[in-house]
């Protein structure tokens, strides 16, 4: 494989180290060719979900990292506007996992990346394709900046409540699945290693939130994308959920409209569009407090039984 010049390799490396959601993660760089990235996370016990496999928010998160650096391998900046992910398998606790790209297709203005993620015997987890914008080229001049980290004392929070005008109504849950499906978020450790709260909650559809502090930012010191679509498939999981249906993530298509910054909070507003009897497709908004839309995204989820008070 054809290597990046050196300058580019370190540049690359030391971004990655200054990205607090990717370190947050404890993601690792096992290999950077030009064109060719392997990043490898262990399944920790705080990125696992209530079933006590690797959570959808993690392994999207793990497929937003590679395809973005293999964006740079080739020395192009990018940014990312939307990616799918397909869940093929489930892995647990102890596991550790990689991913493997390719470039489909590199242009003037615009790369289309593939990556998939394997076990450790090889076997096909997930599979993502993300679509990037070329913003500019990078240059050994790039190598002169250190760090990366986002200047002075971050933000304090400013969370107003989420946009509740922008919800249709709901009707009421019955109240012993609204308290059973409260109780799980509480054992859900992706969703609380990320400090996602639900904030409202009725038959078909629920509203999640999250706090953007350093840990859930990239190195341009803005929410990485990956945390987003870990608040998505979570917001969009419990909607399903509201239905007495526990489901599991097919597939997730999101793109990125806008960005926040440390120091706000966002909340993802999503509610199921289709209620099959062997599937669910729901739609996601995230919104900050103001109303601005920052992300839309669509999952498919495959029902797998009922919710029962010993769920």
């Amino acid at each position: 494989m054809k290597e990046p010049p050196e300058w580019l390799k370190a540049y690359l490396i030391n971004r990655y180290k200054n990205s607090s959601y990717a370190n947050f993660l404890q993601m690792q760089i096992m290999e950077l060719h030009e064109g060719s990235i392997t990043v490898s996370m262990l399944v920790r016990h705080e990125l696992t979900n209530l079933h006590g496999i690797l959570h959808g928010g993690a392994v999207g998160s793990l497929l937003d990292m590679a395809m973005n650096l293999t964006c740079f391998s080739l020395g192009r900046r990018a940014t990312v506007l939307g990616f799918n992910t397909n869940f093929l398998r489930g892995c647990r606790e102890g596991c550790t996992v990689r991913t493997a790209t390719t470039i489909l297709h590199s242009g003037n203005r615009t790369m289309v990346v593939e990556s998939q993620i394997l076990d450790q015997e090889n076997t096909l987890l997930a599979k993502g394709r993300g679509t990037f914008l070329i913003t500019g080229q990078f240059s050994a001049d790039d190598l002169r900046v250190t760090h990366f980290a986002s200047s002075g004392e971050p933000e304090p929070l400013r969370w107003k409540g989420y946009p509740r005008t922008l919800l249709p109504g709901t009707r009421s849950l019955n109240g012993g699945l609204k308290d059973l499906l409260l109780h799980l978020h509480d054992r859900n450790y992706f969703a609380k290693y990320l400090g996602m709260e639900i904030e409202q909650i009725g038959e078909g559809d629920c509203v999640v939130s999250m706090p953007v502090t350093h840990k859930h930012t990239n190195i341009r010191g803005v929410v990485h994308g990956g945390a987003l679509v870990s608040l998505a498939d979570m917001s969009m999981m419990l909607a399903c959920a509201t239905l007495g249906k526990h489901t599991v993530t097919l597939d997730l298509n999101i793109n990125f409209v806008r960005r926040a910054r440390e120091g706000v909070a966002v909340a993802s507003l999503s509610k199921v569009i289709h209620k099959g009897k062997t599937s669910r497709v729901v739609q996601s908004s995230i919104l900050d407090e103001a109303g601005t839309l920052l992300a839309e995204a669509r999952g498919t989820f495959f029902v797998t039984g009922n919710y029962t008070p010993e769920a």
